[in-house]
């Protein structure tokens, strides 16, 4: 269905006036580049599946793997679809990237298996897990490298809501999912690593014309919010909210090299230290954040 080229970030700091600050910001921008490493995966379930010829297979389970290009996959995974016996509302789908990988439209190199199990619901007779309220996608990875840091964990996404509607010769539709994170881990090459677990909602919405194909993608839009809790790359254990009338935004009509929220307000919290509050702006496409601690206003660009 949908895919969203929202992947893990790289964060450049600013100059910060003492060390304590400078560690709430590090909470910060680890979380951030964690929640959003990890959601790439979905992005790539989701591209691989948007495929016809996948969808296909995924209906018929065939155990093709030819190379199966694809904008964030890149050129050189290949998909195997196969049902567990005695599941037939289940699909496993194996996304290989090889031990070499390749390069993705969104710059990021990748290696390793992203390995996706669908659940439809009872009674459904299609396997788009994308539209079908309480169908479930389970990720996990094996040996799975994003740029030389490994991923680990366990993402489940339920669909809670799916509205599609036509008017005006245009399409729009709105998909609201759960997405739990459990052992989430980000293993970087100098030897630390984050861990982390979330529970977040994610609400993605389009309007476009049909005839323009190429075109919806461009029109998406993508909020999220929730809780997460996880301890950074120095060992630092955090917690943070992010409500729904302040959720992170994300656009896709904002150039491909804009990779973090555009809106949205997100807090961190430490035990014994105080809040970090982390504000993506006003919808501008900048590739700007602020990062406000103890009444101190840090921007990061």
């Amino acid at each position: 269905m949908i895919a969203i080229t929202f992947t893990s970030l790289t964060f450049s700091a600013c100059k910060r006036k003492d060390a304590e600050d400078d560690s709430n910001q590090k909470v910060a921008v680890d979380n951030a580049q964690a929640e959003f490493t990890i959601n790439s995966a979905l992005d790539i379930s989701e591209q691989a599946l948007d495929m016809p010829t996948v969808q296909a297979r995924v209906a018929s389970e065939s155990h093709e793997k030819t190379p199966t290009p694809f904008p964030q996959g890149g050129t050189c995974a290949t998909i195997d679809v196969t049902t567990p016996a005695g599941q037939a509302n289940v699909r496993n789908v194996v996304i290989d990237f090889g031990s070499v990988g390749c390069t993705g439209t969104d710059g990021r190199l990748r290696r390793g298996k992203v390995l996706v199990t669908f659940t439809r619901p009872q009674g459904s007779v299609n396997f788009n897990p994308f539209n079908q309220v309480n169908a479930i996608t389970s990720i996990t990875f094996d040996n799975h490298f994003v740029d030389d840091v490994k991923v680990e964990g366990t993402k489940t996404v339920t669909v809670n809501e799916f509205v599609a509607a036509t008017a005006n010769n245009n399409f729009a539709f709105l998909r609201r999912v759960n997405i739990v994170v459990v052992n989430g881990k980000l293993s970087f090459p100098d030897g630390t690593t984050h861990t982390w677990n979330t529970n977040r909602n994610r609400r993605l919405s389009a309007v476009y014309n049909p005839t323009t194909p190429l075109v919806w993608r461009s029109t998406v839009r993508l909020n999220i919010w929730g809780t997460y809790a996880g301890v950074n790359r120095n060992g630092v254990s955090y917690s943070g909210t992010c409500n729904e009338n302040e959720s992170l935004l994300f656009k896709n009509s904002c150039p491909p090299n804009v990779r973090r929220p555009v809106s949205g307000i997100l807090t961190l919290t430490r035990s014994g230290r105080p809040n970090a509050v982390l504000n993506f702006g006003d919808e501008s496409c900048d590739n700007t954040f602020t990062v406000t601690v103890n009444g101190n206003v840090y921007t990061i660009n």
